[in-house]
């Protein structure tokens, strides 16, 4: 009776052992296995802050976890049960439960949006460009750059236009905060919003545009006083350099340029100004834009500087702008040898004979 007794628990003890074994083999093996090896997207998952219970909850739900009760377990014997951090995160269906859940308490993955802003885009390219990155609407978006009280809760002091200069021009569409979203490649949170990109955007533009003051500062001095210039009408200069030069180094020549003109009282003409319109700002400029006066930023049409900025200059735009070359010229145009680069004239004779040779 003993014997079969001692029996009976032998055989007990070695399935269960065996029982064991195999538990130990197949939860192995699901820790070491890629959740869904095809799938290459990453899934954006908003981690709850709570429990495990309540984070497992959503990881199911985005089949990031098929077996709730190992991964629980796993979480439990490793001490990381406690210690899932809250956020949006990407998370790859790539990766193995034992490293989802090292991701999930490192926090080594947070969703992030990317915005890519070359220097010369207008505030519809801008709008645009948040739209496609998913942080926000171009209509918000643009409401927002049309505001006229968020320049000053974002620091910057931007004067509106002289009324009798633009007297009877419809400027409805004019936005306070063109010329001052630096470009560059941004980086947001994945719930970050236009109000997010405008603040951003525009302290970068503040730092760098007191870095080129204080470079600059004596120059900038005698600029100002001497053409009757604010630190907006540099902005708005730099979006016109912006505009009409490609080459970097060829930008001082170009500001020296608009400079002549100002000094002497010429009419800028600046062809980027002719399409500043959300009605024009696609189209190439042409004779018609040139002669009408209703455009308010057409620089055909009137002396000085348009209402504002026609687009977000970068830094070596506004750095020419600082500090211009010196030269004869009062004319460019650009050249037909394919080079991105401009030939300079002082007269209007000669500047005709060059757009024949260039543009023929």
């Amino acid at each position: 009776m003993l014997r079969r007794l001692g029996y009976g628990i032998g055989v007990l003890v070695i399935m269960g052992f065996i029982g064991l074994v195999l538990v130990t083999i197949v939860y192995q093996q699901y820790l070491d296995t890629p959740i869904d090896p095809g799938r290459e997207e990453p899934a954006v998952i908003k981690v709850p802050k709570g429990n495990l219970r309540e984070v497992l909850t959503v990881l199911v739900d985005n089949n990031l976890v098929t077996q709730p009760t190992l991964f629980e377990l796993h979480a439990s014997l490793t001490g990381k049960a406690t210690q899932v951090k809250a956020g949006t995160f990407f998370l790859d269906y790539r990766w193995t439960p034992s490293e989802l859940l090292h991701h999930l308490v490192e926090g080594t993955s947070p969703a992030t949006r990317i915005l890519r802003l070359p220097p010369g885009l207008n505030q519809w390219k801008v709008s645009s460009r948040v739209e496609k990155s998913g942080l926000g609407t171009r209509s918000k978006f643009e409401e927002l750059m049309r505001s006229t009280h968020l320049p000053d809760m974002l620091g910057l002091s931007i004067p509106a236009p002289d009324p009798t200069r633009f007297k009877g021009l419809d400027l409805s569409f004019r936005a306070p905060l063109e010329g001052y979203l630096y470009p560059g490649t941004y980086e947001f949170p994945w719930e970050a919003a236009e109000g997010d990109v405008l603040e951003r955007t525009t302290q970068a533009f503040r730092r760098v545009f007191k870095e080129l003051l204080v470079k600059h500062d004596g120059k900038v001095k005698d600029l100002m006083k001497t053409y009757n210039l604010r630190h907006h009408d540099l902005v708005i200069l730099a979006s016109l350099v912006e505009k009409e030069g490609v080459m970097d180094d060829e930008r001082p020549m170009i500001a020296g340029v608009f400079y002549n003109r100002l000094r002497d009282g010429w009419k800028l003409q600046t062809d980027p100004t002719l399409v500043y319109h959300p009605d024009a700002y696609k189209d190439r400029p042409s004779p018609t834009y040139r002669r009408n006066k209703s455009m308010p930023y057409n620089t055909y049409a009137r002396k000085g500087l348009p209402p504002g900025p026609i687009a977000n200059p970068g830094k070596a735009s506004l750095e020419a702008v600082m500090n211009p070359e010196k030269s004869p010229f009062f004319f460019f145009v650009a050249r037909a040898d394919g080079s991105r680069r401009h030939t300079f004239s002082k007269t209007l004779d000669e500047h005709r004979k060059k757009i024949r040779k260039h543009l023929k």
